[in-house]
């Protein structure tokens, strides 16, 4: 009997052994695997830390690439407006011209571009207001030493011109309204007035 006493003392030995060998184990596994996610939790921290900066620094960069957009826009919506204001302005002051400078404009232009002087004239209505009869036949007769026609007609034709005149004939205008002469200069001379004033 004492020697069944001995082999299940050594039997309770062993499995003690064996119990604590487990143990142990278990113990580091559980070590291990608390490591091992505590590394792949600080992994997985820093890749969504690293993803939500660069999201950041995107939507910084978009909200910074949006304001210098609203400016560049706004500035040139200010250079467009003030360009507006000196074309409106020479419109205006052309128009402020005394009456025989206007009449002088309208016989320059006749007798320097190309017509065949047998048009009619839509005159704007502070210039037919002080144009007469006497002037027309100036401007026929200059026509007619130039070899053209000289049968040129005002026109009863009303139109809101700001100064300036038309001449018309078979449905074909020409122009030389001081709107219209100005917003052609418009295009040669942007540049240079967007110079002087920025």
């Amino acid at each position: 009997m004492a020697n069944l006493e001995k082999l299940t003392n050594k039997i309770v030995e062993e499995a003690k052994i064996e119990a604590d060998r487990i143990y142990k184990e278990a113990e580091e596994e559980k070590i291990k695997l608390i490591s091992s996610m505590e590394k792949k939790g600080n992994k997985e921290k820093e890749l969504i830390l690293e993803k939500a900066k660069r999201e950041a620094d995107l939507r910084k960069e978009r909200v910074i690439s949006n304001a210098k957009l609203k400016i560049r826009n706004e500035k040139l919506e200010a250079k467009q407006g003030m360009l507006d204001k000196v074309f409106e302005k020479a419109v205006t002051e052309l128009n402020l011209l005394d009456s025989e400078r206007k009449i002088e404009f309208v016989k320059r232009i006749l007798s320097e571009i190309n017509i065949a002087g047998d048009e009619e004239i839509i005159l704007s209505n502070d210039i037919k207001e002080v144009f007469e009869k006497e002037h027309l036949e100036d401007i026929n007769e200059k026509l007619k030493s130039n070899g053209k026609k000289g049968e040129l007609k005002v026109c009863k034709e009303d139109r809101n011109l700001k100064g300036g005149f038309i001449i018309t004939k078979n449905g074909i205008e020409l122009n030389w309204s001081f709107q219209s002469i100005v917003e052609n200069l418009r295009e040669e001379l942007e540049c240079e007035i967007l110079e002087i004033l920025f």
